[in-house]
């Protein structure tokens, strides 16, 4: 997968399958989570789920054209190890064209929460948004 990272040094950009991408660390996800999630006058899941599937579909279109990739499950298989590449965590498809399930085996959002917050914090909700965008993309 480092193939297909390139590096702007004077631009400090950073492209994955000619998608920008940028990473931090999960004390800054979580916060920008937080701030998103936490007003009950917006929806802020739907916003995260939603703009996480935009733009994966974009990265992973333009994986799956760059590497050649016909089949569902050439797609599926470059889907999940992309997601782990890129430090999200695990997942495994288990999906047909009729439907199916993506289990998250490993998550940087929950285990950062767990690192973080710990059990001072009793949360009740699902965390990964994310990873339901990017399945979704995917």
């Amino acid at each position: 997968m480092f193939d297909y990272l390139s590096i702007d040094r004077p631009r400090k950009l950073v492209a994955f399958f000619n998608e920008p991408v940028i990473l931090h660390c999960h004390h800054y996800n979580l916060f920008l989570q937080q701030t998103i999630e936490d007003p009950d006058w917006i929806d802020g899941v739907s916003i995260l789920q939603t703009s996480a599937q935009e733009i994966f579909y974009s990265l992973l279109a333009n994986a799956f054209k760059t590497l050649g990739l016909q089949t569902a499950a050439e797609r599926l298989a470059t889907a999940a190890h992309i997601f782990s590449f890129l430090g999200f965590g695990r997942l495994n498809f288990e999906v047909t064209e009729e439907g199916g399930e993506v289990e998250l085996t490993h998550s940087h959002y929950a285990e950062g929460w767990l690192g973080k917050y710990g059990e001072q914090v009793n949360r009740t909700k699902p965390i990964d948004h994310l990873a339901v965008g990017y399945a979704a993309a995917a």
